[in-house]
């Protein structure tokens, strides 16, 4: 993953990620860890040799979705970084009509806090900077990610 993202701020969607073995297990926690380097606000590079000698630089500020059935974070700096979307079962709704009214009126609520537009703006502009300097790192076309070249790179450490 590394190696296709290199100093791009572009967003993976990790699929699958199921710990099914031990080989699996160390593969999902290598992405996990490149997740977790990627939400550090340090400008600190990551280094990696290579086989020709020549050393390689990384500064990865994707936005990670990962994808599986069960969780399979293991370190609690994990737990504190990743949102957990949980869904519910098909065969077992239980209260979903007063979660969805919960729900409901979180989101309006928010559509009634006359402070949000303006907080969200300041919050842009003081992102700004960084936003101004991943442009300009930034592909000046997309690149896609998918099929086996990405399970091939997805397990390089």
């Amino acid at each position: 993953m590394r190696q296709k993202l290199q100093h791009d701020a572009i967003p993976v969607l990790y699929d699958e990620a199921e710990s099914n073995n031990d080989k699996d297990s160390n593969r999902i926690q290598g992405a996990l860890s490149l997740a977790r380097q990627a939400s550090t606000e340090s400008e600190a590079l990551t280094l990696k040799g290579t086989i020709d000698g020549e050393g390689r630089d990384y500064l990865i500020r994707s936005m990670f979705l990962i994808a599986s059935i069960r969780v399979g974070i293991k370190q609690q700096a994990d737990h504190e970084r990743i949102a957990k979307l949980i869904l519910l079962s098909k065969k077992d709704p239980g209260n979903s009509s007063a979660i969805w009214r919960q729900t409901k009126a979180a989101l309006l609520a928010l559509k009634k806090d006359k402070t949000l537009p303006a907080r969200l703006i300041r919050r842009s502009m003081k992102l700004l900077p960084i936003t101004l300097k991943n442009i300009e790192t930034s592909p000046r076309s997309p690149r896609t990610c998918s099929g086996p070249s990405v399970r091939a790179t997805s397990t390089a450490r």
